[in-house]
């Protein structure tokens, strides 16, 4: 995941990979207050982390989360999961 994290943001301007580093920060810290969550149906412990256009999936283990995708809204967003 750490390399398709890095290929994401290489690929982003400045201000779009701040944005998504401070999103992953706040995850890492379970601090989601103030984020916009939502689980998504039909799929067993998946939630979307909507940030603009960016959307970040996520698993939920326990308490904390995992990060398993990184993207923007388009119509494959939900797709490959």
């Amino acid at each position: 995941m750490v390399d398709k994290l890095v290929k994401f943001l290489q690929k982003q301007d400045k201000k779009i990979a701040q944005k998504v580093l401070d999103l992953i920060e706040k995850i890492l810290k379970g601090d989601l207050e103030g984020c916009d969550i939502k689980k998504l149906k039909g799929r067993q412990e998946l939630y979307r982390l909507r940030k603009g256009r960016i959307r970040i999936i996520l698993s939920k283990e326990g308490e904390k989360f995992k990060v398993k995708k990184i993207t923007f809204r388009d119509n494959q967003t939900y797709q490959d999961l």
